[in-house]
């Protein structure tokens, strides 16, 4: 499970420039709901906007799932990388084997192929919380707070940044 966990904090976009102390604003070693919040929202939210209007919709969610898991940054999706951000994360949507999606055969896939698989998966819906088919500010934060707090104490601490930012690094 804590595998699991920390592979799905590698796709949120965490940009390790921050330091733990910058995300804990009131230096008690803990990062709280309320400090991730306000620092993600502030430093990350508009990542995950693609067309820049302010608001992130199914779209910009899977865009930005696409961009990140294309970790060789080839605008294509190996076997390697669909098995490590899709099906070790999201194993009860996956129903079809890596070369059944790849419909053009090439061993890759590209945004199309990506899209015409997932678009009709509930991910983005179990993260919109108020069914408005976009995700807010809050809904982003507690959705990625929830995977980097690894414990679940509705903390986040030293140890679990650190496992975040050990894991992230070596990607």
């Amino acid at each position: 499970m804590l595998y699991l966990k920390l592979f799905i904090l590698s796709f949120l976009v965490f940009q390790p420039s921050l330091t733990f102390q910058q995300w804990d604003a009131n230096s008690n070693n803990l990062i709280s709901r309320y400090e991730f919040h306000e620092m993600y929202t502030q430093n990350f939210y508009n990542d995950w906007d693609k067309d820049n209007n302010g608001i992130v919709n199914k779209e910009d969610f899977l865009s930005k799932i696409y961009v990140v898991w294309d970790i060789d940054n080839d605008n294509l999706i190996s076997d390697t990388e669909w098995h490590e951000g899709f099906e070790n994360n999201y194993a009860d949507f996956v129903d079809i084997e890596y070369f059944a999606i790849d419909t053009d055969g090439d061993g890759m896939l590209n945004f199309k192929e990506y899209i015409a698989y997932v678009e009709d998966m509930p991910i983005f819906e179990t993260w919109d919380m108020n069914k408005d088919e976009k995700l807010n500010e809050f809904e982003l934060s507690r959705m990625i707070f929830n995977l980097w707090d690894i414990d679940d104490s509705n903390f986040i601490s030293v140890g679990e940044y650190q496992a975040y930012n050990n894991y992230y690094m070596n990607i």
